[in-house]
Order: structure tokens, then sequence, then C-alpha cells
């Protein structure tokens, strides 16, 4: 057979072969970001876009054009989901603990302070919609809406469920709202949306995380590259579409609960004046792709699409127990849904007045738990606990070489008061660990002090 039929078939997309890996990928790690659903984080970079994120790129970049302002937007796609990475395929959950438990404020400056151009600060511009989607969102809407639509962690746990207290029924909550967004008209034309894309810079990501924790990117994943195809393609196409057939499948259901679910009750789903704004910005840049762009396109969206149907089917055979818990869908309440659109609004409220600031004089960020929405403290949350504890492991390892001074600061600072009831006592071995590493970290900083001088 001739060589250039064998290179042919070599790279045409074997969809069995994509199923299978997909479907084992999406078992192993089948929880939805947390916080906010993906959808609801994207809806926040969308309501801003035009009056306050375009006019803060154009400030920072005049030259800017149409088709690099488009491909910005899909930066800020890519950032604003970014704190979620490691609960995706193939991630590593520490990546995520350290972005959602430690220097959480720190972690977006230096995104936007090592920022190059205007792709890397759309990207920062993303994550920091999502630092504030996080910690207002949690506290106003989704800790509180947890107990309702589970009254037995109510009885266990109070009028507010945080997401360590049962993580399941967090990503069940959020998740459902997730499948209640594709309704009506539904959020996001995936013209619109194919359109924009979603994008990483590798580069930035690293730079900021190593001046943030002291510890490369690189050693975190297993492939980093790997690491940020599932990210990307989980948050833009998978999710999205299990979402929209369990819409299809549970409409009846949805009904039941909520009988006006099709009328316009979200209002920061994209509508369809603002899907044309794009069209009149960018011009000419909005034509079709040429008709082989299409095809390929098409070509993938059948397999992602064929992935997501074989994914529900299994779903809605399998027992919902082990990790497919969190696909156990239980419609939001009228209540639930009317808490989450208030506490959107206030999120898209805090977000822009943070963008005018950032716009006017720069943006001072504290370093809040993205869980609760309140300062870190020692003992106050066992992830937080459990995160500094290997964080500090992980650069005594490294004899505290790669430690910046803010770095070591909010170290001390974490632990400035050892009477705290820290989970980490809990277990001796990491505790005397803990406290060894500590001593050898405030020796290292005393050292490094004298040898300045």
């Amino acid at each position: 057979m001739d060589r250039s039929v064998w290179k042919k078939r070599l790279r045409r997309p074997n969809r069995l072969a994509f199923t299978a890996v997909l479907l084992a990928c999406l078992f192993l790690g089948v929880a939805p970001a947390k916080g906010y659903s993906v959808l609801g984080h994207e809806a926040l970079i969308d309501s801003a876009w035009e009056p306050y994120i375009v006019p803060l790129l154009l400030s920072r970049y005049p030259n800017a054009t149409p088709a690099q302002l488009r491909e910005a937007h899909a930066y800020a796609y890519g950032g604003c989901v970014i704190q979620d990475m490691g609960y995706y395929p193939f991630g590593n959950k520490f990546f995520s603990e350290l972005t959602h438990y430690v220097r959480t404020g720190d972690f977006v400056e230096a995104l936007l302070r090592d920022s190059r151009n205007i792709n890397e600060y759309a990207f920062a511009l993303g994550a920091l919609s999502h630092y504030i989607a996080d910690n207002t969102g949690h506290p106003l809407a989704v800790n509180i809406s947890v107990p309702e639509m589970y009254p037995r962690l109510r009885a266990k746990y109070g009028d507010s469920v945080t997401y360590e207290e049962n993580p399941t029924a967090h990503v069940m909550t959020e998740f459902s709202f997730d499948v209640v967004q594709i309704t009506g008209a539904g959020y996001l034309p995936r013209t619109y949306y194919n359109f924009i894309g979603f994008k990483v810079p590798k580069a930035l990501l690293g730079r900021a995380f190593q001046d943030t924790y002291g510890l490369k990117l690189r050693g975190l994943f297993f492939s980093e590259g790997l690491s940020l195809w599932f990210y990307k393609l989980s948050a833009s196409e998978i999710i999205p579409d299990i979402g929209e057939i369990l819409w299809r499948k549970r409409r009846k259901e949805l009904y039941r609960v909520d009988p006006q679910i099709v009328t316009a009750r979200f209002a920061y789903r994209l509508s369809r004046e603002n899907y044309q704004k794009p069209r009149r910005s960018y011009g000419r840049f909005y034509r079709l792709e040429p008709w082989r762009w299409r095809w390929k396109a098409a070509s993938k969206q059948a397999n992602i699409q064929f992935v997501s149907r074989v994914f529900v089917l299994f779903v809605e055979v399998l027992p919902k127990v082990g990790p497919l818990r969190t696909l156990r869908f239980k419609p939001p309440t009228v209540e639930v849904q009317d808490r989450f659109i208030r506490g959107f609004d206030v999120t898209v409220a805090r977000f822009e007045g943070d963008l005018s600031e950032l716009r006017d004089h720069g943006v001072v960020l504290r370093d809040e738990n993205l869980d609760t929405g309140k300062p870190v403290a020692a003992g106050s949350y066992f992830l937080a606990d459990e995160t500094y504890a290997r964080l500090l492991n992980d650069l005594s390892k490294r004899h505290f070489q790669t430690i910046t001074p803010g770095l070591r600061q909010a170290i001390l600072v974490y632990y400035s008061n050892l009477e705290a009831p820290i989970a980490t006592k809990d277990h001796p071995k990491k505790w005397k660990r803990a406290l060894r590493e500590l001593n050898a970290l405030k020796s290292a900083a005393v050292q490094r002090e004298i040898a300045s001088h």
C-alpha cells in the first residue's frame, strides 16, 4: 500500500480509541469545576467583556486589532477556570488546593504583574474573575444552597455547608445549576463559542506559579501539556455537552420543579443582542472560516458529542456510587436558582469594581480562602492546613532554595500561632515533621539575613 495512504490513516481520528481514552479519564476525574459552574465563570467574563475588559486591554495595548481582541477573549475564557485545572483529568489536586487556599490573591497579582502581552493580560483578568467569583459566590450562593437541596446535610452542618464538609454535594449542586443554564435559548451559542475559543498561556502560568509558590509547574503534573489539553477540552467541550444532554433527558423533571424554567430567568445568559455584538465589532474577522476548517471543526465536535453521549449513557445505567455520585442529577429548586442569580449579580458588581480599580491605580487582593470568602487562618479549614503542610514539606525537600521572601512570610504568618487547632496535629508524624521543617525555615531565613549583611 502507498506510504501516503498509511500516513493518512495514522492521522485519521480513531473514534473508538478517542472515546475509550476520554471515557476512562472522565470516570477517573468526573467532577466538574469546583465553585461556580464552568458556564457561570465564562458568563462573568462575557458580562464584563465589552464595558470593562476591552477598555482595560486597549488602555494598555492601544494598537490592538479586532482580531487580537478576539484572541484575547479566548485567553480570558482560559483564565476564568484556571484555578480549577487540578481537578480535571490528568491534573493534580495540589495545584488547585494551592490556588484556592494559599496566597490566592498573590497568585492572581503575579499573573497580572508577569503578563507580557495582551493575551497573557487577558488570561490574568480571567483568573481575577475566578478569584472574585469563588470568594463571593461560595458564601452568598453555593454554601447556603447545598443544605437546602440536601436537608440531611443541614441537620449535620447547619445552614451553610462548605466544600470540605461535603465535596460531592457541592459539585452536584453546582453541576445541576450548570444543566439549568442550558435551558431556553441556551447559554453561549455553539457558533459564538467555537468562534472565540479557549486558550492558556503556558509560559505565564509557569512563571506566576513559581513566583507565588516556589515550585515549578512542570513538576506537579505527569504531563503538563496533557493536563492543559484535558483542562481545555473538559471545560470548553465535554462538561457543556454533558450538561446539554442531561437537560434534554431531564426536561420533564425540571418542568415539574419550575414550570417557568424556559423563560429568561437567567439575566446573565448571553442574549442574542450580545451574540451580535462581536459580528459588528470584529467585522470581516467574523466571517465563516473556509470549508476545510469547518469540516475539521465539525468532525472534532462530532467526536466530542459522541463521547459525551456514551458517557451520559453509562451514567444513566450504572449505579450512582463512587465517582459517579457527582452526576446524580437533582434539579435545583426555584429558591436555589434565584439565590445563584442574586449571588452572580453581586459577583459581577464586584468584578467590575475591581476592574475599574485596576485601571485607575492597581488592585490589592487579599489572600482569602476561595471556598469560604474569609481570610486564610491556621486551624479554620482542614484543606488549607493540609495544603500548607504539604507545601512546607515540598519546599523543605528543596532546602528552601526556591522560596521567595513573600512566600516565607506567608508560611511563617500561617504558623505564627501553634496553639491553633491545626488539622495536621491529628497526624503526629506529619505534625512533628512540619515543626521540624518550620524551624529549618526560620533558621534558613536568619542565615540569609546574616549573609546579606
